[in-house]
């Protein structure tokens, strides 16, 4: 195929909604709120979590419902928060080996919504700080959960290994790939 086809077949991509569980939840799902009992009787019935699990879960669900709560309160104003994060270029490739950086070092290539570029730092990747890990491969795109449509992304890797476990989502138990923007990285040479 010659660059313009690719172009092309790239661009119909961009224009096509993509549907699957993650894309389709809110519409085959009732949400639950976080203090409504049934779900951790659930969860503790089904096997799917022991009871101190779930209570650990329930423990971390709190702790971030609080700390948004928080940030809410001292969000900066909204023209600050459209100035973009910075970014760095590693063109790390599949096999290289890379060290997460320092919590504290990641927090400033935020924004006070936790994002760099629009893509989330998470409390479930803190774990993962001042750890070394192989890159598994890059990634240039991605869909988006909420639109269904394809993206093009830059300057993002995903490590060998480091999934999500969902504990700092109370309980997701999808194990999804994390993200990492470049910059939270550093080669380990």
């Amino acid at each position: 195929m010659n660059s313009i086809k690719i172009q092309e077949r790239m661009k119909s991509l961009e224009e096509v909604t993509f549907s699957c569980q993650s894309t389709c939840q809110k519409k085959a799902t009732l949400p639950l709120r976080f203090w409504d009992i049934r779900q951790y009787i659930w969860d503790i019935t089904s096997g799917a979590f022991r009871p101190t699990e779930r209570i650990s879960l329930l423990l971390v669900t709190l702790n971030l419902k609080i700390r948004r709560l928080i940030s809410d309160k001292r969000r900066i104003p909204i023209h600050e928060l459209r100035k973009i994060t910075p970014t760095v270029t590693l063109n790390l490739q599949p096999g290289e080996l890379v060290e997460v950086r320092s919590k504290d070092e990641i927090l400033s290539t935020i924004d006070n919504m936790g994002k760099n570029r629009g893509l989330v730092f998470n409390a479930e990747m803190l774990k993962y700080c001042g750890k070394r890990y192989r890159v598994w491969r890059r990634l240039d795109k991605m869909i988006n959960e909420k639109t269904g449509k394809m993206r093009q992304i830059s300057n993002t890797v995903i490590l060998d290994g480091v999934t999500c476990d969902g504990k700092a989502h109370g309980g997701c138990s999808r194990t999804c790939y994390c993200f990492w923007r470049e910059i939270w990285l550093k080669r380990v040479e």
